[in-house]
């Protein structure tokens, strides 16, 4: 399985049953999605850079182009990165 996924590749896997967690990834700037895919983890890349992470601004850009692809549900994950945030 290829580290890097497009949308239509996505939604292939999600129609044979083979996505088994979708993970919103705080990455600065916004999200990426990561999809456990049997034993392997995939990205969702962009449609015109192949090795560039697709980047969501909000979770709630994440929530309404995954529902457009058939997931509802999935976890997110904020990591050490919080937007809008200063350290202290």
């Amino acid at each position: 399985m290829p580290d890097m996924i497009d949308t239509h590749t996505l939604k292939m896997l999600i129609k044979a049953g083979s996505v088994q967690g979708v993970h919103a990834i705080d990455i600065p700037g916004g999200y990426a999605l990561e999809f456990d895919i049997g034993m392997d983890k995939a990205t969702l890349r962009t449609q015109r850079v192949r090795k560039e992470k697709r980047k969501f601004a909000s979770l709630d850009k994440v929530a309404r182009y995954l529902e457009s692809v058939g997931v509802i549900q999935f976890e997110v994950n904020r990591g050490t990165h919080v937007h809008g945030s200063r350290p202290l």
